[in-house]
């Protein structure tokens, strides 16, 4: 089949006569409707977001950071904001344990379509603290437009004030940012509130939900994967292999764990089945290992019993007597005397 050509004046006739398909638009695509909210109390809804940040010279070279930021709906206090180094769940999973910590657990977080957002573990945790995890229709940015805001002070009240060139580490700008924010923005009355954000949110602090034990928030936010036992009762996790009991040989378990529990050998992992605790796993010592006497393993040995033992009857060896023994002596004499004669 030939394949069929057009001139450019009739392709541009007909975009003139198609605006919506020159526009990226379906024919018969309506406008979507876009109304400004804001929720009434606080921790209904929290707004998160990852500003790209400054460039900062690590060593002899330079590194850019990452702002990553939680704001309340209601009050546009920022529960916390943290730069890193990376934008990965780790720096997102830092953020928001210490903003619970500090403001309380919000019911509903909504979020872009980033990669760290849609992670399996971020969602584990959202559903493990009763908190419902919202993602934002693809290509509209302004529905997170609280968020977006603040991003756009922090560049012209902050960032556009300091000084990067002359910052020596990540943990000094972030100290430099947050007495900014205590300080300079929680505090400003905001124009859409007639209140500063902190006392707006603190107008409202019947709402805060906190944690009494800070253990268990510990608990919920340990990174949590899925792993098979082998028959000899070992698992691997970033390829530190541990051990457990041989009960749990051949089952699937979740582990859950810090990453820096993977660097300390004594520190044990603990095993969870169906939401319930059923063990915990040890890093292997195979130096120990080999020393360690098996259950079940039968001797190498065994041990004979004084009945069995059959005693044989030794020859007796006899020593000759000294008197017809043989002289080497006597018989080297007795030659040179037949010699000389």
């Amino acid at each position: 089949m030939s394949k069929r050509t057009c001139t450019l004046a009739t392709f541009y006739r007909f975009m003139a006569a198609n605006p919506d398909l020159a526009a990226g638009k379906e024919p018969e695509e309506h406008e979507r409707e876009f109304k400004r909210f804001s929720h009434q109390f606080i921790n209904e809804l929290w707004q998160t977001d990852v500003l790209y940040g400054p460039y900062i010279k690590v060593g002899k070279a330079k590194k850019q950071l990452y702002l990553l930021a939680f704001i309340d709906d209601a009050s546009r206090l920022i529960t916390h904001g943290q730069f890193f180094d990376t934008q990965n769940y780790t720096a997102l999973r830092i953020a928001l344990r210490e903003a619970i910590l500090k403001r309380g657990v919000p019911k509903m977080i909504y979020t872009d379509n980033g990669k760290i957002y849609r992670a399996n573990q971020f969602a584990m945790l959202c559903a493990s603290l009763g908190c419902s995890l919202i993602h934002a229709a693809p290509f509209t940015p302004t529905s997170k437009g609280k968020i977006e805001r603040f991003f756009l002070t922090v560049r012209q009240r902050f960032l556009s004030n300091t000084d990067t060139t002359k910052i020596r580490g990540i943990d000094e700008l972030n100290l430099l940012f947050w007495r900014w924010l205590e300080e300079n923005y929680q505090r400003k009355t905001h124009s859409s509130l007639d209140l500063s954000p902190l006392d707006f949110f603190m107008s409202q602090a019947h709402q805060i939900k906190l944690f009494s034990n800070p253990e268990l928030l510990k608990e919920y936010f340990l990174l949590r994967i899925t792993r098979k036992v082998n028959h000899d009762a070992t698992l691997s996790i970033d390829t530190v292999l541990y051990e457990t009991d041989q009960c749990l040989a051949n089952s699937r378990i979740e582990v859950r764990y810090e990453p820096e529990w993977l660097t300390i050998p004594q520190k044990t992992l603990p095993l969870y089945k169906e939401g319930k605790l059923v063990g915990e796993a040890k890093q292997v010592n195979f130096y120990d290992n080999a020393r360690v006497k098996r259950r079940g393993r039968p001797n190498s040995a065994k041990k004979e019993k004084p009945e069995d033992v059959i005693f044989e009857k030794k020859e007796t060896v006899k020593i000759p007597d000294s008197s017809s023994s043989i002289s080497f002596t006597k018989l080297a004499e007795q030659m040179k005397g037949e010699g000389e004669s």
